[in-house]
């Protein structure tokens, strides 16, 4: 029969709709664009091509991860501009889907492999330094709550003014002692709160990079945050994930959690 239209079904009421339309135009592989390797740099482009030839891998998969890699080193160091007033970071969100045992992991392991060893590095150098700062804080700490504790139980007016003087001025400089966090890069399982915490100790930069997605978008999705009252609900929450793309500042004043403040996110995923 000939094939009919929507307008014809008035009058053809028996008429499937398989009879109607045309079949689907199936999602296969071979309508989708290639990756465009050749708008990397020459020896990116080189990487991405032998690292899909060695793994017999899609070159999309280690072409999205060489861009995550490079915006996980980029983040808040340079920034795009599209034409003059108008500027955008290089914060990236990049999924990968492929099914079960397509090599995901072996691709991801060897793309951020030089990160991972640059985070392993920097924690090693800053080591020794960061043992220092907290031995000298925790000693101050000490002194000043000791001093703290002589001044509240002094009688004496003029004794008990110089040991809070003497206090005050230790609480000061305690602040200047304050120990460096260990320097991070990646992280991975985390809550969005959790999140939150590691960008502002470090400086508004983290990346959350994961061969398997299924924890991170369980994260987002609020795993970890069971509404009060509803047993085995959860309750999303988005917000340090879409403040890190678009390279929002970022305030957090909660009960129970330090106050945490980062200007101009960099989080990327």
């Amino acid at each position: 029969m000939a094939k009919l239209t929507p307008d014809t079904l008035d009058r053809a009421p028996d008429v499937t709709l398989a009879e109607i339309w045309a079949p689907p135009t199936p999602l296969t592989e071979d309508l989708l664009p290639a990756f465009p390797v050749e708008v990397l740099p020459p020896a990116l482009g080189a990487y991405v091509r032998a690292l899909a030839h060695s793994t017999q891998t899609p070159t999309d998969l280690a072409g999205l991860l060489v861009l995550a890699a490079l915006s996980t080193a980029l983040a808040k160091k340079v920034r795009v501009v599209v034409r003059q007033g108008y500027s955008e970071p290089v914060n990236l969100y990049v999924v990968v889907a492929m099914p079960p045992g397509s090599r995901k992991s072996p691709v991801f392991d060897e793309v951020m492999r030089p990160i991972q060893q640059y985070e392993e590095a920097l924690m090693r150098e800053m080591a020794p330094a960061i043992a220092k700062a907290e031995t000298r804080y925790h000693i101050a700490k000490a002194e000043l709550q000791q001093l703290q504790a002589k001044a509240a139980k002094e009688d004496n007016a003029l004794e008990r003014a110089q040991l809070t003087a003497e206090a005050e001025t230790l609480a000061v400089t305690l602040l200047r002692l304050l120990p460096p966090d260990k320097p991070r890069l990646v992280t991975d399982d985390t809550t969005p709160e959790r999140l939150a915490s590691l960008l502002a100790a470090q400086e508004g930069r983290m990346a959350v990079l994961s061969p398997e997605g299924g924890e991170v978008f369980a994260a987002m999705s609020g795993r970890y945050t069971a509404q009060k009252g509803k047993q085995g609900t959860s309750s999303a929450n988005f917000g340090v994930y879409l403040k890190g793309y678009s390279c929002d500042t970022m305030r957090v004043d909660r009960v129970g959690r330090p106050d945490e403040y980062v200007h101009r996110l960099a989080r990327l995923s």
